[in-house]
């Protein structure tokens, strides 16, 4: 029981990591911060350049295709946001198989 609690922490961290993205709203005060909006937690790791288009300002953004705005992926960050997410659920995994053996 306690191997598949461990295995649901990791899976539950993966997933809030890849959905992360949509549902983060970074907010634009201007047109220039539409050219960088980052997107992803703990850290931003997706940045997408939404400087075409012109909505009133303050402006929750959302992520939109890639093939539509250039879009990139800041490596470094993405994998400091798998760690802050994978650590802990690693040591719950390690804990819960500990205390049941």
């Amino acid at each position: 029981m306690s191997t598949r609690l461990a295995f649901i922490a990791g899976a539950a961290a993966v997933a809030v990591l890849m959905i992360s993205p949509l549902v983060t709203r970074p907010e634009a005060q201007s047109a220039s911060d539409l050219s960088s909006m980052e997107f992803g937690w703990p850290f931003s790791y997706v940045i997408q350049d939404q400087s075409s288009l012109d909505p009133p300002f303050p402006h929750a953004a959302s992520l939109h295709l890639p093939q539509d705005y250039p879009t990139g992926i800041d490596v470094p960050r993405l994998l400091l946001s798998s760690l802050a997410l994978l650590v802990p659920a690693a040591g719950f995994a390690y804990l819960s198989v500990r205390t049941s053996a």
